[in-house]
C-alpha cells in the first residue's frame, strides 16, 4: 500500500479491517436457546477490506462523481497544498465541516475557475489583498486508475501455505488455551 499512495498520515492503513472466521452460532439463533443450529462449514470465512469508503473506488477502478447537489469536483492546486502536491493541505485552506463555506464570515470565494482564498493583508492603499487559488472546479468527473492494492496483497500473501501456516498456529493457540483450563 505505502508503494502505490501518498501515505500523509496513518488514517489509510488504520482502516484496513480483518474479520476472523468463526464457529460462532448465526446471531438469529442465539436469541432462541431451544432451537440447535447446524452449523454449514463452507460458510465459514474470513473476511479482509477496508472501512473506508473511498478505498473500494482505488481497488477497482472507476469514476468519481461529484457529491449530490454539486456539479463539480473540487480539485485541490498547488498553492492550495502549500506549494507542493504531495504535502497535505493546510488548515487554513481546508474546506468542510465547522468551517463557513461561502459568503459572510467566510475567507473563501467561488468563481467560475475555482475556490479562491485572499492572502496576506489588504494594503495601506486600499488594494485587497492577493488571492490565491486553492481548488480547480473544471471537473465534473475524474476517472480513477485501478490500483489493486488488495488483489495484490491476497496474491501475495493469501497463498494455500501461509493460510496453513496461519490455520496450524491459530490451531496451537487455541489448544494451548484450552489445556491451561
Amino acid at each position: 500500500m505505502r508503494k502505490q499512495f501518498i501515505l500523509r498520515n496513518k488514517y489509510t492503513e488504520n482502516s484496513l479491517r480483518f474479520w476472523a472466521a468463526n464457529d460462532k452460532t448465526p446471531k438469529q439463533a442465539s436469541y432462541n436457546k431451544k432451537y440447535t443450529v447446524k452449523l454449514d462449514l463452507n460458510r465459514i470465512n474470513a473476511v479482509s477490506g477496508t472501512v473506508s469508503p473511498y478505498m473500494p473506488l482505488q481497488e477497482a477502478g472507476g469514476t468519481q462523481k461529484p457529491k449530490i447537489g454539486a456539479k463539480f469536483i473540487p480539485m485541490p492546486t498547488t498553492a492550495g497544498r502549500g506549494g507542493n502536491m504531495r504535502k497535505a493541505i493546510p488548515k487554513k485552506f481546508r474546506l468542510g465541516p465547522g468551517k463557513p463555506a461561502f459568503g459572510k464570515g467566510s475567507p473563501f470565494f467561488a468563481l467560475p475557475s475555482g475556490i479562491y482564498v485572499r492572502v496576506g493583508k489588504p494594503s495601506k492603499s486600499g488594494k485587497l489583498a492577493p488571492m490565491i487559488m486553492i481548488r480547480t472546479l473544471g471537473e465534473s468527473t475524474q476517472v480513477v486508475k485501478k490500483s489493486q492494492w488488495h488483489e495484490s496483497a491476497m496474491k501475495q500473501w493469501g497463498t494455500p501455505e501461509n493460510m496453513q501456516k496461519a490455520y496450524v498456529q491459530a490451531a496451537e493457540r487455541e489448544l494451548k488455551r484450552l489445556k491451561e483450563k
